[in-house]
């Protein structure tokens, strides 16, 4: 963090003008996978830098950052139905809930319509899955097993370590449901009914 606010501090942000903002577009999108809404954020968050420091109109370079997310979106540079798409997969793959997954879209920036056809497509493309519970089912498995929880933990656990374990899997999304069949499996094959 010293060296984020020595660079803050040392270095004055560059006027936000449409030259800027567009090489500013420019990068993100070659360097990140992004929705609309985050590419409008990250160039309003330069807009509003730029307005403090140098006194430029933020009304303007909000209108230049609307206008650039919108040629992006137009040119199909910026997807947010295929950004849903990737990010849900990645999500789940990582053990993430259907409410998490949906949560952590919304805070990017995306449509509820692009988010719920993205886990449609997700459990179509699954075919292990059919509904949302079997997919926060599979999720769970998933990130119990990155995370040794339940049936994957290494050494037996107290009343304790299983109260803790429950507590991770409910701040991931799931429900106690989930939670309780995930900790209360002796083995690896209980998880497979």
């Amino acid at each position: 963090t010293d060296l984020m606010a020595g660079r803050q501090q040392g270095k004055t942000p560059p006027v936000a003008n449409a030259e800027t903002l567009r090489r500013a577009a420019e990068r993100y999108v070659a360097r990140y996978a992004s929705s609309a809404e985050q590419l409008r954020r990250v160039l309003n968050r330069r807009v509003l830098r730029s307005a403090h420091e140098h006194d430029t109109d933020p009304e303007e370079g909000a209108r230049i950052a609307d206008e650039i997310v919108s040629r992006y979106v137009r040119l199909g540079i910026l997807d947010d139905a295929a950004f849903a798409r990737g990010r849900t997969a990645a999500l789940f793959r990582r053990g993430a809930s259907a409410g998490a997954i949906r949560g952590r879209l919304t805070q990017q920036g995306l449509e509820a319509e692009d988010i719920e056809n993205a886990i449609r497509h997700l459990l179509a493309e699954t075919p292990e899955i059919d509904t949302v519970p079997d997919m926060d089912r599979a999720a769970a498995v998933s990130y119990a097993r990155r995370s040794r929880l339940g049936p994957f933990r290494r050494k037996p656990a107290d009343a304790d370590q299983r109260q803790r374990e429950m507590a991770r899997l409910a701040r991931r999304g799931f429900s106690y449901e989930v939670a309780k069949w995930i900790i209360d499996a002796e083995t690896e094959d209980d998880l497979t009914d």
